[in-house]
């Protein structure tokens, strides 16, 4: 049914790696002539007419890209572990109910499972919370690959706010698609 998410999974990042050059997108505001655009086999530049061009990398987008929608796909996960556990279960047969399923796995983190008992180990219900269960494992590594994202986007160039702002809701969307390739499989 989602066949085709696999395909652009396979593509887009080999097309991206593909793409050596750098795109330069003029002022959005002044028109573009055919004159200004050199098209090669690989490649589409679009000269800048000024110093204000936005310098678009394609290289530059694709390890924040990768994590946010690896993020999306552990939150998918996450959703379908918690609301749609029948269907979950029907996929992976095979899979421990003690760590996957929510009506049990809950209780992971108490000594023999009961909460009276307290801590099952140190840190169980709180810092090392993420070993226990399936939940909490998925949003570990949804916040993970969050954080990831961040760290690799604080290493790049310096730009104005607004682009930011621009590539906060592409990452969102990327994001978005990440969960909605993951939730709606099952």
């Amino acid at each position: 049914m989602y066949k085709h998410l696999l395909i652009l999974l396979l593509v887009v990042p080999v097309t991206l790696l593909s793409q050596s050059e750098t795109v330069f997108v003029d002022n959005l505001t002044k028109k573009l002539d055919m004159q200004n655009v050199i098209d090669t086999n690989k490649n589409i530049f679009i000269k800048a007419k000024t110093a204000v061009g936005y310098k678009f990398r394609l290289r530059e987008h694709f390890a924040p890209a990768v994590l946010m929608f690896m993020a999306g796909a552990a939150d998918g996960l996450n959703q379908v572990v918690s609301w749609k556990y029948h269907a979950f279960k029907k996929v992976f047969p095979g899979v421990n109910n003690i760590f996957w399923s929510p009506q049990l796995s809950y209780k992971n983190k108490y000594k023999n499972h009961d909460p009276a008992q307290g801590e099952k180990f140190f840190g169980s219900t709180t810092f090392l919370v993420w070993t226990t269960d399936a939940y909490h494992s998925t949003r570990f590594a949804e916040h993970l690959f969050m954080v990831g994202t961040v760290a690799v986007k604080l290493t790049q160039q310096k730009r104005k706010w607004y682009y930011y702002l621009a590539e906060a809701a592409g990452y969102w969307i990327v994001n978005r698609a990440g969960f909605t390739a993951v939730y709606n499989s099952f």
